[in-house]
């Protein structure tokens, strides 16, 4: 007969089983068989938990149970505006095993998953610049795009290498002309080849 056993109990398993020097002898301690045990390894390290997920409706199975990479998580996400990939590779650095998918699941719990992003329209027209685009630096494209998060608003200025494709990207937490004039700085001293000209929304 097949044993049920809790998200509690396995998350333990997994545990100390990962901080012992002698997993199987562990495994036979606690009566756990091997092929059992690193099914449910496998499936923490992809998703960051152990829990069962249940198809049937209105049912919110514990996702994760890690309140200290829950918040840290959060902080990624919200104050460093990191993406989902980002934050797995972090928190794996970090020690904390932890897929993409269970990142998703933690900001979906917070209400905090696809926030909306508006897009200022372009008011150029690409095809005039394309013929005039000879090597990299000659033009270097600027735009803006703000960012909600609850009731805040941050803004994206981001630069693109019209001939590259190469990009710099900064968030500040207003659009004024010193946050500009600092993107445009940031852009200029770390770019790796020279700026002969910056394209913005108003010309040249």
């Amino acid at each position: 007969m097949k044993k049920d056993y809790s998200t509690e109990f396995k998350l333990f398993i997994v545990d100390e089983a990962l901080k012992t020097k002698n997993i199987k002898r562990f495994l036979k301690m606690e009566r756990i068989n091997k092929s059992t045990f690193y099914t449910w390894l496998k499936k923490y390290k992809d998703t960051g938990t152990v829990a069962n997920f249940s198809t049937r409706p209105k049912t919110s199975p514990n996702i994760f149970n890690n309140q200290k990479a829950i918040n840290l998580i959060i902080k990624l996400y919200t104050k460093e505006y990191r993406g989902k990939h980002y934050i797995k590779a972090y928190l794996n650095r970090k020690g904390i095993k932890i897929g993409v998918t269970a990142v998703e699941n933690v900001l979906k719990r917070n209400n905090l998953w696809r926030y909306k992003i508006k897009k200022k329209k372009k008011r150029y027209d690409k095809r005039k610049f394309v013929s005039k685009i000879q090597k990299e630096g000659k033009i270097v494209q600027i735009d803006t795009k703000y960012i909600k998060l609850g009731r805040k608003t941050v803004y994206q200025f981001t630069a693109v290498d019209l001939a590259t494709r190469y990009s710099w990207r900064e968030i500040y937490e207003d659009k004024t002309p010193s946050s500009a004039l600092s993107f445009l700085k940031y852009v200029l001293k770390t770019s790796p080849f020279k700026i002969q000209a910056i394209q913005t929304d108003n010309g040249l």
